[in-house]
């Protein structure tokens, strides 16, 4: 479990705004983020408020080779 410092709205903001939410205006796309918040708080908030989230982030390095011709 990640704990989200700022809270699920801002990890949202920087996780799915950009990406699946990218398509909507600000006011229906917080609309979308406040429902989710919704539904994920009775698993994703602690009895303090906290705000937890079960992600890993995976990173990767790639080196290629260059061919010259």
């Amino acid at each position: 479990m990640t704990p989200l410092d700022a809270g699920l709205i801002a990890w949202l903001e920087t996780f799915v705004r950009s990406s699946f939410l990218r398509d909507f205006e600000d006011g229906e796309a917080h609309e979308i983020m406040d429902e989710v918040e919704r539904k994920c708080r009775i698993d994703c908030q602690d009895s303090n408020g906290k705000w937890w989230m079960m992600y890993t982030r995976l990173r990767v390095s790639a080196i290629t080779e260059v061919t010259q011709i």
